[in-house]
């Protein structure tokens, strides 16, 4: 109850990018499970490609709305890392600010085949840091 109390009295603007982080991160997360990869990439990919030429860098900006999709995804069922990405991906595109989803592969101390995605934004990671992310080998980057 407490983080729904502190909701109500956060700005509109914090709601508002709250409520679009939910949205599109549950958007995002029954794409995933229900679509084949070469049916979504494309539909992902035209929404992240802006029609303006116009190249904003903001960091900040960047930053708050990761850090409300990292606090919305709590709500989003089976929100993976790569759900994360491309929400916070999508949000900045549709406000000028160009990233790259970045796929990557690691083993573990057992062998076992890991992945993960992040964003990143002119080289800097938004979402999706971890400590051993040298670890990972790029396989795809979607821009």
């Amino acid at each position: 109850m407490n983080t729904f109390v502190s909701f109500l009295k956060s700005p509109i603007k914090y709601k508002l990018l709250s409520i679009e982080a939910l949205y599109l991160g549950l958007f995002i997360r029954l794409a995933l499970s229900l679509l084949p990869f070469r049916i979504w990439k494309p539909i992902l990919l035209s929404a992240v490609h802006t029609s303006s030429n116009q190249m904003v860098h903001d960091l900040y900006l960047s930053g708050r709305i990761a850090h409300v999709v990292q606090k919305t995804s709590r709500y989003v069922p089976h929100s993976t890392c790569l759900v994360q990405a491309l929400t916070v991906q999508i949000m900045l595109a549709k406000r000028d600010i160009r990233t790259k989803v970045c796929i990557g592969v690691a083993k573990d101390n057992e062998n076992r085949l890991l992945a993960h995605a992040w964003l990143e934004q002119d080289e800097i990671i938004i979402i999706g840091k971890v400590d051993n992310l040298t670890h990972y080998t790029r396989l795809a980057e979607l821009e």
